[in-house]
């Protein structure tokens, strides 16, 4: 009885659940009772509930009902006589036709009359040339991303291959894989397919469909980007269509699984709520920035990670958005002065319809932690590998990831580039690895706008001057415009001060990185023990904790704790920028002399004698010839 009654229970919960959604009357009768096994999984899945059989089951009695009384229900409602395929309204428009004038029939005979007569007017033919320009357009997109299909079906030695390939000619093999699939769902398809092969092979190391396992994790990273609720949606879709298509084994399909679709119902439901929570993109550490300094140096890697290094670092010290970055006109990137400026003229604030059409950028000589000659060397080698016109900034790059195509590169294969480029990065000055290579996804494309901002607000910066460095609130006025470049200068230069400090990893608390990527690798990496977990964890901290290897060290007595001193007065120095030349060796017992418009302090060689005797004299003499 307590069965029976807790049966009774859940299936007064399943039609509550109807009601609340409309699915009652004749909107549940548009279904048939082949349906019943979908809708009745949709409805325990907004339950929470485990699908049984006994659901299905009572789910097709409902809808069979619903089917049954519809006809009848329907002449009560009245709704028969608004029928436009009514044989009274069909008459009286027999009437109207054949005398040229409205006839007498009732109200609802007369309003269809009148928009019977009014439609041709409204209607717009398509001048022939103009339908058959589309027509052709229609045919030539199905022609080209047919091929498409037919190049990754080929690609994954697909059994649909082996069953067509005897029977239809190879001319229009690809179209026959194809089908009757419009033109448009077909790009959608593909293009979706391909970005999750290209994830996979960024991630995994090898361009194959992978498990219902990998594909989850696809979908969660994509749902960390944020992404829009559709795309799931889209993902899932796309790969149970191509897996259709190759027919694949029904055991070996992935977009089928029920895991799949459990967590893409889960990733559309978070999406879709009113006020998701707010996701904050992890920023990178110091050392990281160090590490991608070196990664533009390194002449062993290829160009093109060089130049995605170079870019991400561009992206770190000027606080942008990806976008911003794609928006930049090469022809207006300039760099004199051992500057890299620009301006920003489409960004989510500036624009031709918004209130303030540009802003400027600026990365400044001091943007740097351990070599300050990046700058330069990334704009040389993109200016070098992509000399070609074009109205973004960072071209697509060829599959040796050594060149640049002619085509923009898509968000989707940023990504890509930047989880490869991650897992060559390494602790600078040795040729050990960065971090772990399941941590390569643990950053997103927003990380580097958060970098700058997040580590100026601990180093107490007013609020007012760290929005102008992330051009959160722009004012059109010239004043802005002016006082740009000089403010960002300083903000960027006590960063890179901070940064370069032995105990950064504390001064910038940094301890919050670590904390976030054990939260993602304990909701992402469910297979991984928690030794595994620790150990990649560890080895993150580590790399974080190195001590920065730059070769300009701070001058004596300018240490850490002026920059903690310099916060806490309000008093801001200036750095001098190093000159981009070879130090002169020079052998121990020299003195050499910090010139900054007037002589401040002396420098011993490192190793040294202490000649204080020598000193003095060396003072005086300098502080004669500085007066005269």
């Amino acid at each position: 009885m307590d069965l029976d009654g807790d049966l009774e229970q859940r299936l007064r919960r399943l039609w509550q659940v109807l009601e609340q959604k409309g699915l009652v009357g004749k909107k549940l009768a548009v279904f048939t009772e082949d349906d019943a096994t979908e809708i009745a999984s949709q409805v325990c899945a907004e339950l929470g509930i485990i699908c049984e059989a006994v659901f299905v089951q009572h789910m097709e009695v409902w809808i069979r009902d619903a089917r049954r009384c519809e006809p009848l229900n329907k002449r009560l409602r009245g709704d028969h006589i608004l029928d436009p395929l009514h044989a009274q309204i069909l008459q009286d428009r027999k009437v109207q036709i054949g005398s040229g004038k409205p006839s007498g029939g009732s109200t609802a005979a007369a309003s269809t009359q009148h928009f019977v007569s009014e439609r041709p007017e409204r209607q717009q033919f398509l001048d022939p040339d103009e339908a058959q320009a589309r027509a052709k357009k229609e045919t030539e997109t199905k022609d080209r991303w047919a091929k498409e299909l037919y190049l990754e079906l080929k690609k994954m030695d697909a059994p649909a291959l082996g069953e067509l390939e005897h029977c239809v000619s190879a001319k229009h093999l690809h179209l026959a894989l194809a089908g009757r699939t419009r033109a448009s769902t077909l790009k959608r398809y593909v293009k979706a397919w391909k970005l999750w092969l290209q994830w996979m092979e960024a991630v995994k190391g090898s361009y194959v469909a992978g498990t219902a396992g990998d594909l989850v994790e696809y979908l969660f990273c994509r749902y960390d980007e944020p992404c829009g609720p559709t795309v799931p949606v889209l993902i899932v879709k796309a790969v149970t269509w191509m897996e259709k298509t190759a027919c694949v084994r029904r055991d070996d399909q992935v977009g089928s699984s029920q895991v799949v679709a459990s967590v893409r119902d889960y990733i559309v439901e978070m999406l879709s709520k009113d006020s998701p929570p707010l996701k904050r993109a992890p920023r990178y550490p110091s050392a990281m920035l160090e590490a991608l300094e070196e990664a533009v140096e390194d002449q062993t890697l290829v160009a093109g990670l060089r130049v995605v290094a170079w870019i991400k670092l561009v992206k770190s010290w000027g606080t942008l958005r990806w976008d911003d970055v794609q928006k930049i006109s090469p022809s207006e990137l300039r760099y004199s002065g051992n500057r890299l400026t620009a301006i920003l003229r489409v960004t989510k604030t500036t624009g031709p319809t918004k209130r303030v059409q540009e802003l400027p950028l600026c990365i400044s000589e001091f943007a740097y932690i351990a070599s300050p000659f990046w700058l330069k060397t990334g704009f040389d080698l993109l200016k070098e590998g992509a000399d070609f016109r074009r109205d973004y900034l960072l071209p697509k790059l060829t599959a040796d990831l050594g060149g640049f195509r002619k085509v923009m590169a898509s968000y989707n294969d940023v990504v890509s580039y930047s989880a490869r480029l991650r897992k060559v990065l390494k602790r600078h000055g040795t040729e050990q690895q960065q971090m772990d290579p399941i941590l390569s996804t643990f950053w997103t494309e927003h990380s580097e706008r958060a970098t700058l901002p997040t580590g100026l607000a601990l180093l107490r910066i007013p609020k007012e001057e760290r929005d102008l460095l992330g051009r959160w609130k722009p004012d059109g006025s010239d004043t802005y415009i002016r006082m740009y470049s000089g403010v960002v200068t300083k903000l960027q230069q006590q960063f890179a001060k901070a940064a370069r400090d032995r105990r950064r990893f504390r001064i910038l608390d940094e301890q919050e990185i670590l904390e976030s990527a054990i939260s993602w690798l304990t909701d992402r990496v469910d297979v991984w023990s928690d030794p595994d977990i620790k150990a990649a964890v560890q080895w993150l901290e580590d790399s974080m904790r190195w001590e920065p290897q730059g070769l300009w060290e701070t001058m004596d007595g300018e240490n850490s704790s002026n920059v903690e001193n310099s916060e806490a007065t309000g008093v801001k120095t200036v750095e001098t920028e190093p000159e981009r030349e070879v130090r002169e060796a020079r052998d121990a017992a020299y003195i050499v002399v910090a010139v900054n418009g007037r002589c401040k302090r002396l420098h011993k060689v490192k190793g040294g004698v202490e000649l204080i005797e020598f000193i003095h004299i060396f003072v005086k003499l300098s502080e004669f010839f500085f007066r005269k």
